[in-house]
């Protein structure tokens, strides 16, 4: 009986025989080639406009004007003998055109009106260039947006400092993964190493079932169910609150780390297992020193992915956590008090993106642009995220013949 060996030239030469296969081939190609342009398309049309209308934000007329009153404050409270901390105190006033910051500034100016305040700030807008004006915008919005500590862009008196949202977004994360981590872990672990091939069969299924429950589900979850908990424990807790928010979060995440973790520790070769146990050691030795030093790429890539899905999360953290961004206290102290504690009411960057979603802001003004400024802030960090996941997979990636 003749042998028959098969190469990569001799299957390419018997397709090339039959046609119709060879035309069928074709067009899965190009459907799969449309399919993957279509989705580079999309996704550069997403960054794109984030981009622009984010450097709107920044190069906004609102923030050029207000600097323009900060340069005029400054020359009339220069002109009045004032200088230091007073007026520092003064300049931070000018933050908007309304007449009752015109009259907050003049009163504490000596011999000025809001009327001659409002004649120098007048004079410099029209003195000034139009790239000057570029410039002072997006010098002052960038200065605003990132050292400011408060977030008040919808009200009258407006502040655009973005930390108190990231604040947010990061407390809630990490509440999320303090519970995702050590559950998805020990998920994957248990499945991987120590059910048998039926069990593991039936229970990972039933596992990766909670990432099919829709997040607005997890939301009311936590607000009917947890929250009322949380404050049977602690009576001064909120119904809106970070904890039981980021609770059911780290629920929702398991999955993606016992997911990921699993297929890492299965990726392992069976034979370092088995010389490991040849050699005497327990179960746990082998986990502890076999299994995840040969897994770590995977099980840290699983873990920064859970990061950057607890970090992109919406419905669950403007159901159950609350929109009223972290209001900072005057000292240092206060300030880190607010900051990391879990039992009180926090916006992220996501809820503030479904609150604007919503209408309350008119298209093109300051408002509205903010929502694509947290939105490019929000891509930029998940960006870098997924980038180190990646840098983490190929780079601690552990290769075997």
């Amino acid at each position: 009986m003749q042998k028959l060996t098969l190469t990569p030239q001799s299957v390419t030469e018997a397709l090339r025989g039959q046609p119709d296969l060879q035309r069928r081939e074709t067009i899965i190609q190009m459907v799969m080639l449309a399919c993957a342009i279509f989705c580079i398309f999309v996704t550069a049309g997403i960054v794109f406009i984030l981009s622009e209308v984010g450097v709107q934000f920044f190069t906004d007329e609102y923030f050029a004007n207000s600097g323009l009153l900060q340069r005029a404050t400054q020359n009339l409270a220069t002109q009045a003998g004032l200088s230091g901390s007073e007026l520092n105190d003064i300049i931070r006033l000018a933050v908007d055109e309304r007449p009752v910051t015109f009259s907050s500034i003049a009163e504490r100016i000596p011999n000025v009106t809001p009327e001659i305040l409002r004649e120098a700030y007048e004079n410099l807008k029209q003195t000034t260039s139009t790239g000057e004006k570029l410039w002072l915008a997006f010098t002052n919005s960038v200065q605003r947006f990132f050292l400011d500590n408060r977030w008040t862009p919808l009200f009258a008196s407006k502040r655009f400092g973005i930390w108190p949202l990231v604040n947010g977004t990061m407390l809630v994360s990490a509440v999320s993964m303090a519970v995702a981590i050590p559950c998805g872990l020990l998920t994957a672990i248990y499945l991987s190493l120590y059910a048998s091939p039926r069990l593991f069969s039936l229970l990972r299924p039933l596992v990766e079932v909670l990432a099919g429950i829709p997040t607005v589900v997890y939301g009311y979850f936590a607000l009917l169910y947890i929250s009322p908990i949380i404050q049977s424990i602690y009576p001064d807790a909120p119904i809106f609150n970070v904890l039981s928010a980021g609770l059911m979060m780290g629920v929702m995440i398991i999955p993606t780390v016992s997911s990921i973790s699993i297929d890492a520790i299965n990726a392992v070769p069976r034979s370092l297992l088995d010389g490991a146990y040849a050699l005497g050691a327990t179960k746990m030795e082998v986990i502890l020193r076999v299994v995840f030093p040969a897994a770590t790429s995977g099980i840290v890539a699983s873990i920064i992915l859970g990061i950057s899905r607890a970090v992109g999360e919406t419905m669950l953290v403007t159901v159950a956590a609350g929109q009223q961004p972290v209001s900072y206290g005057d000292t240092f102290w206060s300030a880190i008090q607010a900051a990391i504690n879990p039992l009180q009411s926090m916006a992220t960057m996501t809820a503030f993106i479904a609150q604007v979603a919503l209408g309350d802001a008119p298209a093109g003004s300051i408002q509205y642009k903010t929502l694509y400024a947290v939105g490019l802030s929000l891509f930029l960090m998940t960006m870098a995220m997924n980038l180190l996941s990646q840098y983490v997979s190929t780079r601690f990636r552990e290769v075997y013949e």
